[in-house]
This record gives structure tokens, C-alpha cells and sequence, in this order.
């Protein structure tokens, strides 16, 4: 049989990159110092395990290559640092998924991925399974899959998390993100910036986790998005600032936390079809600020803003946000609306500077100071 070869370009440092190259099959183990050059991982059908990875490797200037079917396991506190000029891939186009596992079965057993990759295309994982990984409360790796710089998954499975599943920091991209099934982890299967809200694409289950929402940070929303609906609702945990144009796509739920606001000068609309709601973490009346627009289309030759088929809900905490939806200027069209349980108004606008018209079909209930306020 012949031996297995770890593919390193024109720099090799032998057959198997190991302290002897027997001519057997054989797990192979690596070091650090195997992730220095070009590197292809493939899988021998005689082995069970493929390659135990022994450290937390650092890939960086050199390209990685693992092919379908490979199996890799990690030792406890193991992992991969992929750096801004490595080129990583990981795909399986066929029926045998690439396997990242623990030496141990076990949430936790060993750190993850972190990708500062810099450029579109350059880090992607398909098809790939992911298990006991995660290390909760570890600041380079909060999730199991930390994006800092760009990343693509497409088909990858996540089980057996200690904390959060994919956790994209601020400033971090997804190219790609569908068909993902994220599932068994401790915290949230997955954490966003806002501006990357709408990398989540289709066909992904984000169920059987602790905490079935998609966590939002805090932030300015300032890429026009189109964001979907992903079977679990979105957290916002912080204030969101939206300068951009903004779509709710499909029967999208946010939830609020305490507090939050959301403060659009861009624009926000909502499918005509579907029905998306704003809601609260803790349902009761002003536990969220509330949806205030300030926009820049008060010209009568401009469009208005289209509100249709949205539940506003649990909003109007606070003097400076007297309402589920406050409108201090623009045209803004609202229709086949839901508004809901506001500690104050459930719409408020100030007539000198809006032009709000209500289109029809629109139901206010429970609203501490009415339905309609205006100044």
C-alpha cells in the first residue's frame, strides 16, 4: 500500500512530515510546524482517522487543502488559526462529508476556527461536520467558527458546542451562508454585526441549541440588506442604527432586547407578502424603545416609505421614544400593520414634518395612549 503524502509545494519536507515515513497506513499527527508551508490533507480509505492535529496551528502565507472525506481529529485546546494571506479550503463535493472532531467526544474538547482570511474566496468550508468544539468564554475563539475577517460555509453541520456556534466579529463577512445545519450548542448558533445580517442566505436550521436566535450586536446598519427569514427569530441586543436601505424579507422576527432603539435615516421596508414582526425579549408593554424614523423623503416627487404587513410590539419605553413606531420626518405608507401593547402611542408623528398616510387594514391594540398620536 502505497504511503499517504502530505502535499507540500515546492519546499518538501518529506513524505509524511513526521519523525519517519513508514510505508503503511497510518494516523498521522500533526505539529505546528506542518502548517508552515503548502499542505494537502487527504483521506485514506483504510483509516479511520486520517490526522490528529496536536496544537493551536497558525496558517498564514500558505495554502491548506483538505479534501472530501478526510477525517481530522483535535486534542483538547487544539485548533486553527487561519491569517489574513492564508488561502484555506475545505470541500466535499461528494457524499462523504471532510469530519473536524475532538480525540474526545465532548462539547468543549477543543478550541475551533478562527479566520482573519482578507479577501472574497480565499477561506471556505463545504460539506465539512464539526463536532466538540468550542471553548465558551475564550476571547480569540467566542465561537466554535469565529470569523474577524472573511469566511465561506456552505453545508457545514456544527454539533456538540460549548458556547456559540459561528460568531462573526464586527467588521467580518460570510461570502457564503446556506444549507447550514447549526445545532447543540451552548449559546446562539450564530452571532452578527449587523451590516452582516443579510450573509445568512437559505436552506440553513439553526435549531436544538440553547438559545434559538440569531444574535445581533449592537451598531450601524449602513449596507443596503435584504435579510431573511431563518426559522428563528434575530436578537437584537443593542441599538441599531439604519442608513441604509433595508429590506425584511419573508416572515422575519426580530426580538428586542431591554431598551433597545432602533433609529432608521435610511430606508425599511417589509415584504408585501409576508408578515414580519418586531417584538421584544420581555413581552411587556415598554420594554424596548421602540422604531424611530427620520427620513430624508418629505419631498412630494419622492416615495414614500412602505410599512406593510408588520406587527410592532412591546415598544414606547421612555420619554424620548413615545411610541412603537415615532416618525419625526418623511412619508411614510403604513398598511396591513399590527400594532401592539406600547407603553405609550402606537404611532406618534409630528404633522409639521411628516406626511404619514394610513393605507387601511391596520389594527392597534392595547396601546397605553392610543392608537394614533399626533403633535
Amino acid at each position: 500500500m502505497r504511503s499517504r503524502m502530505l502535499f507540500v509545494s515546492a519546499m518538501t519536507i518529506s513524505l509524511c512530515l513526521l519523525t519517519a515515513c513508514d510505508l503503511f497506513s497510518a494516523t498521522r499527527r500533526l505539529g505546528c510546524d506542518a502548517f508552515s508551508e503548502d499542505l494537502r490533507l487527504e483521506h485514506d480509505p483504510a483509516l479511520e482517522v486520517d490526522y490528529v492535529i496536536d496544537c493551536l496551528a497558525t496558517i498564514d502565507g500558505v495554502t491548506l487543502e483538505v479534501w472530501e472525506g478526510t477525517v481530522i481529529e483535535f486534542e483538547a485546546g487544539a485548533g486553527l488559526k487561519i491569517g489574513p494571506s492564508a488561502r484555506v479550503t475545505m470541500t466535499s463535493i461528494q457524499a462523504d462529508p471532510i469530519v473536524l472532531r475532538g480525540t474526545e467526544e465532548g462539547a468543549g474538547h477543543w478550541q475551533g476556527i478562527r479566520s482573519e482570511s482578507a479577501g472574497s474566496g480565499r477561506t471556505a468550508l463545504q460539506n465539512v461536520h464539526i463536532t466538540d468544539v468550542g471553548v465558551a468564554g475564550d476571547a480569540d475563539f467566542p465561537g466554535a467558527i469565529t470569523v474577524v475577517g472573511t469566511m465561506g460555509l456552505l453545508e457545514v453541520q456544527l454539533d456538540r458546542v460549548e458556547g456559540d456556534g459561528i460568531w462573526v466579529e464586527d467588521g467580518g463577512r460570510l461570502d457564503a451562508f446556506s444549507s447550514n445545519l447549526i445545532t447543540g450548542c451552548g449559546g446562539h448558533p450564530v452571532r452578527l454585526p449587523p451590516n452582516a445580517m443579510d450573509h445568512l442566505e437559505i436552506n440553513n436550521t439553526l435549531t436544538g441549541n440553547q438559545t434559538d436566535r440569531v444574535l445581533v450586536a449592537s451598531g450601524v446598519l449602513d449596507e443596503n440588506a435584504i435579510i431573511l427569514d431563518q426559522g428563528v427569530p434575530y436578537e437584537i441586543s443593542g441599538d441599531i442604527d439604519i442608513t441604509s436601505q433595508v429590506n425584511l424579507s419573508g416572515e422575519v422576527e426580530w426580538r428586542c432586547a431591554d431598551d433597545v432603539r432602533i433609529y432608521v435615516t435610511g430606508g425599511f421596508t417589509t415584504s408585501w407578502d409576508d408578515h414580519a414582526v418586531i417584538s421584544a425579549l420581555s413581552e411587556r408593554p415598554g420594554a424596548w424603545h421602540g422604531i424611530t424614523l427620520n427620513l430624508d423623503n418629505d419631498q412630494v416627487t419622492e416615495a414614500p416609505m412602505k410599512l406593510f404587513n408588520l406587527t410592532i410590539e412591546y415598544g414606547g419605553g421612555g420619554p424620548l421614544f413615545p411610541a412603537n413606531l415615532s416618525i419625526e420626518r418623511g412619508r411614510v405608507d403604513v398598511k396591513d400593520a399590527v400594532i401592539q401593547h406600547s407603553a405609550s402611542c402606537g404611532i406618534r408623528y409630528d404633522q409639521t414634518s411628516v406626511d404619514f398616510r394610513d393605507q387601511g387594514n391596520n389594527v392597534f391594540i392595547d396601546n397605553a395612549g392610543g392608537g394614533i398620536c399626533v403633535d
